[in-house]
């Protein structure tokens, strides 16, 4: 079966439905059109689950499996075995509106097989060609973000919401954004090379790794354990300064004539900008949700709809030098949608309700136009 060919065809048709989904049942939550009591756990909860171990999860699990089956010539799953996992993604995000204890105990064990075989699916390839390189840039990273998915789950089997679940969505956030970093760390000065005829010098590993290793891993230990303490402001400045440097050396002014490089360009600004804004929450200078959504909706938001549209386009045989229109059209969505999200709250909070609806109609404005461009792509052969 086509669909079940290669990871990104499922992963990414489920990530935009969700995409487009999840957001319309926020918004209805938001309004109070729907009520969160039967899910066992708050509606602000729910949002960040569909968001970080359901789209999130699934856009990583499309791009990775099928870049590492690129990475180390070898087929990753396939057929039977993707279909398994694919299956076990939809089931977890069923499983608590069944609206009991059972009902997250189904999801549990279907994020245990979704995790296990995407992770298996992953490592086999890159092991058995001894890509140690991608092996441990990718899989421990992944390692975390399954147990913060599934520990998450864990909390819908008590009729108490656990005071951990919210420190869980923020460590998968994290590591989501971890991997989506490494990530742009090697395809944004690819394309851009391959795009503009540019040559950058190629990668070592040294200093500037080194010091943005230890930077990131502080950001992320002291934001989860000492959210209030300067050492995450620190951290964050100098991981942002690093990859900030990185990024500027990645720039030139022809990206701005080309969709398909911006939005990348857009996302990994917006995940360092997420980063320092993160940073500042810890000394009281910026507001912790605007912050927040700065480097979710529009670090994670702007870099998986780019990744997306690319591999989709690339992995059919399409011209991924120019996007089409529906990508543009979402993409300049998103970039709003971000602004509102991020902006509107943090400066004018007393209409917050008002910047969140329409950062959230953006949101599914760009899924719907994504969904038109990109279905019969993913359900065609190659051309």
């Amino acid at each position: 079966m086509l669909l079940l060919s290669r990871a990104f065809r499922p992963f990414f048709l489920l990530t935009l439905c969700w995409g487009l989904l999840a957001l319309i049942l926020w918004l209805l939550f938001l309004n109070g059109i729907l009520v969160s009591g039967w899910l066992q756990i708050p509606s602000v909860l729910w949002h960040g689950r569909a968001m970080i171990f359901a789209y999130g999860a699934a856009v990583v699990c499309g791009f990775l499996l099928t870049a590492a089956s690129n990475w180390s010539g070898r087929p990753t799953l396939q057929g039977g075995p993707l279909l398994l996992i694919a299956t076990a993604w939809v089931v977890s995000r069923i499983g608590p509106w069944i609206g009991s204890p059972a009902g997250w105990l189904l999801a549990l064990v279907a994020d245990g097989i979704f995790w296990g075989g995407f992770i298996i699916g992953l490592s086999r390839p890159l092991l058995a060609t001894k890509d140690t390189k991608n092996f441990w840039t990718f899989v421990p990273k992944l390692v975390v973000f399954a147990l913060a998915a599934i520990g998450f789950d864990s909390g819908g089997l008590s009729a108490t919401v656990a005071p951990w679940q919210s420190t869980l969505l923020l460590l998968g956030l994290l590591m989501m954004v971890a991997i989506i970093i490494a990530m742009g760390i090697r395809i944004i000065p690819f394309f851009i090379s391959q795009a503009l005829q540019i040559k950058f010098p190629p990668r070592h590993f040294g200093a500037e790794e080194v010091i943005d290793l230890i930077a990131m891993s502080g950001f992320v230990i002291s934001l989860l354990l000492w959210p209030n303490n300067p050492i995450v402001t620190i951290c964050a400045v100098v991981a942002v300064v690093v990859n900030g440097r990185r990024l500027w050396r990645w720039y030139d002014p022809a990206i701005w004539q080309r969709p398909m490089l911006w939005i990348l360009f857009l996302g990994f600004a917006s995940l360092l900008l997420g980063i320092l804004l993160l940073g500042f929450t810890a000394i009281a200078w910026v507001p912790y949700y605007p912050a927040l959504h700065a480097l979710a909706y529009g670090g994670v938001g702007l870099m998986t709809v780019g990744m997306m549209v690319r591999v989709s386009l690339g992995h059919t045989g399409r011209s991924v030098l120019q996007a089409p229109p529906q990508a543009t059209a979402a993409f300049v969505a998103l970039v709003g949608g971000t602004v509102l999200r991020v902006a509107g709250p943090w400066l004018d909070p007393a209409h917050t309700p008002h910047y969140l609806m329409y950062a959230g109609l953006l949101w599914i404005l760009a899924m719907a136009l994504l969904l038109w461009l990109l279905l019969p792509i993913l359900l065609r052969p190659r051309v």
